[in-house]
């Protein structure tokens, strides 16, 4: 009988100034989705977070990515995201349930019984290539572009940011000269989005930008209550708008300094008014 295969942790989001030619980097479309790693071991699969969580609510998909991967033992890292049909992640299709997931694979960990992170990215991304079926509905394949993460085209009203075959457009700042960071253009930016979830997801964004304790922070919050997340964004975003990213970064990593997410935690470290709560030791 092999060997069983070992647990892994997903590297964590680095975070730059600003976009970068390297002809050391291969640059890749981010899958806005949840962050898994697929234990794939004799004909199951088992979909772990970044923080250890089985996720049991896509047992449908493991199941078509063991009939995918049958006869192989390996530990893939990639994203669960819902696709519409241009090609581009939905995420509120996933949050809601209401399209159909997949699981996007951008590198490989373990293979024929060998950690294999040592090996440089682009070995791992041709194992990669030929593990994932081409025509899988389940499965899919993150390509990637080397040296080039700059090729950006600028419009009127939009940005788009092109790598290989693939790219992604984002909105423009529709306050002229006015830094992404500031109240009045966050203000600016939600008065020109229609909808309330459209507004969600751009206040959701916004807490993105503070930093990468942000992104991690949001992360386990959607994952510990998935139902209950666009309250959370609401109250965080008004918070947001009183004290700054700077604050709000500080807050959301001392936070998961303790392992208390919560928005009432991030209330009270702010020094703001709030419901009472028990504190861990560390804070009391």
């Amino acid at each position: 009988m092999s060997d069983p295969i070992p647990r892994f942790s997903p590297a964590l989001i680095q975070r730059f100034p600003e976009p970068f030619d390297d002809p050391d980097w291969l640059f890749e479309i981010k899958y806005d989705g949840f962050r898994a790693l697929a234990y794939v071991r004799a004909g199951t699969v088992e979909l772990v977070s970044r923080t250890g969580h089985v996720y049991r609510q896509f047992a449908p998909l493991c199941r078509s990515v063991a009939q995918d991967l049958a006869g192989t033992d390996v530990v893939l890292d990639g994203e669960i995201a819902c696709l519409d049909e241009t090609g581009r992640t939905q995420f509120d299709l996933l949050m809601h349930r209401r399209g159909i997931p997949c699981f996007v694979a951008f590198d490989v960990l373990w293979h024929a019984g060998m950690d294999v992170r040592a090996v440089p990215l682009w070995k791992r991304k041709q194992i990669l290539r030929v593990l994932v079926p081409k025509r899988s509905g389940a499965l899919l394949y993150a390509d990637g572009v080397a040296r080039c993460g700059t090729a950006l085209y600028l419009y009127r009203d939009r940005v788009q940011i092109v790598a290989g075959r693939f790219s992604a457009t984002l909105d423009r700042q529709t306050v002229p000269g006015a830094p992404s960071r500031l109240p009045e253009h966050r203000a600016a930016y939600l008065a020109a989005i229609s909808g309330k979830r459209g507004k969600r997801y751009l206040k959701r964004q916004h807490l993105f930008e503070c930093g990468e304790a942000a992104v991690r922070f949001l992360t386990e919050l959607v994952h510990r209550s998935p139902r209950a997340w666009v309250t959370d964004v609401d109250q965080l975003h008004e918070l947001l708008q009183g004290v700054g990213p700077e604050a709000m970064e500080r807050a959301f990593r001392a936070a998961l300094d303790v392992g208390h997410v919560s928005v009432e935690l991030v209330i009270r470290l702010l020094g703001r008014s709030g419901p009472q709560l028990v504190l861990p030791q560390v804070l009391a």
